[in-house]
């Protein structure tokens, strides 16, 4: 009897500090590979879907909120 396993991970997690111009193009290549994106900013005019429309999460709060929120772990990336 011959037995295969195929472990399948979650994808990774990219949490993106900072929304401004530099980070859109981040956040579609991150995305665009397969890791779920999470854009965090503290002004709510820059954490928008309008900036960033292929994000999965976005999040209006100050980075080391959001990091606590988040719960990063080994299988999150930080920008």
């Amino acid at each position: 009897m011959a037995v295969c396993f195929e472990i399948i991970e979650p994808p990774p997690r990219l949490a993106i500090f900072g929304g401004g111009y530099d980070a859109a193009p981040v956040a579609a290549l991150a995305k665009a590979v397969g890791a779920r994106v999470i854009v965090v900013d503290a002004r709510p005019g820059h954490a928008t879907r309008i900036r960033f429309p292929t994000a999965d999460q976005l999040l209006v709060a100050r980075p080391q909120a959001a990091v606590e929120a988040l719960a990063l772990d080994g299988n999150s990336l930080r920008s």
